[in-house]
Formats: C-alpha cells, sequence, structure tokens
C-alpha cells in the first residue's frame, strides 16, 4: 500500500514541477510576443508618411474636376 501512495505522491510532485516550467515557458512566449509586437508597430509607423499639418502644402485639399 505504501508503494502506491510514494508512487502517487512522486507523480503529483512530477506533475507540479511540469506545470511550474511550463508556465515560465509561456511567462517568456508572452514577453517574447509582445517585444515582437512592438517592434513590428514601431517599424510600421516609422514607414507610414507623416501628413502635413502646419502651412499651405498638403493641408489643403484643391480639386478640379
Amino acid at each position: 500500500m505504501s508503494m502506491s501512495i510514494d508512487a502517487t505522491v512522486s507523480t503529483a510532485l512530477a506533475i507540479e514541477t511540469a506545470n511550474a516550467q511550463q508556465q515560465q515557458q509561456m511567462t517568456v512566449l508572452r514577453k517574447t510576443l509582445d517585444m515582437q509586437a512592438d517592434a513590428i508597430t514601431n517599424l510600421v509607423e516609422s514607414a507610414v508618411p507623416r501628413l502635413a499639418t502646419v502651412g499651405n502644402v498638403g493641408t489643403i485639399l484643391h480639386t478640379t474636376a
């Protein structure tokens, strides 16, 4: 009877350790994905041209048909 209790406790401890390791890996993955998202956002924002907000050029749209 004690062998099955020892095996059960051992298995429970192994599962707890595996869960802790998986949680650490998920935290690292989330941080990595957040850093990549920030990098992509910065890259896209730098590639988008800024529109003029002051002056005559680029702030008023003149059209003729």
